[in-house]
């Protein structure tokens, strides 16, 4: 909050439970990725991108009729600069083609890994062998 005074900009008030819960996930992946450096570190940055993101989200959400409103979670703010920068590029179009190519891009994504998994699964047993 003191980057934001500092900076002019809104000030955006963080959420206490929302930084709990998120930054002890973020915390707990870390710690399995990275030891105790790796929680320090994941719950830090969370805390980061859950204060700043909805700072850069107030001009979308303003153009939707939600000025002022702000929501604090990392998922969100990523998918909503996602979602406002194809509105504003290419309107209710690029929108819905940009919708559409996610979630294609997921299932092509989950079959990868899934076909991924049997290889080594299949390869697992094979060793045993």
């Amino acid at each position: 909050m003191g980057v934001m005074i500092a900076l002019g900009t809104t000030i955006i008030i963080p959420g206490v439970v929302a930084h709990f819960m998120t930054g002890a996930a973020a915390g707990v992946i870390g710690n399995r990725a990275g030891g105790r450096r790796g929680a320090v570190l994941g719950a830090f940055s969370n805390g980061l991108l859950i204060t700043f993101l909805p700072l850069f989200l107030l001009p979308v959400l303003g153009d939707m009729g939600l000025s002022n409103a702000t929501f604090s979670d990392s998922d969100y703010g990523v998918v909503g600069l996602f979602l406002g920068g194809l509105s504003s590029v290419g309107g209710q179009i690029a929108l819905v083609v940009g919708i559409i190519l996610s979630v294609v891009l997921l299932y092509v994504l989950t079959f990868l890994k899934r076909k991924q998994k049997v290889v080594e699964t299949a390869e697992a047993a094979t060793a045993t062998k």
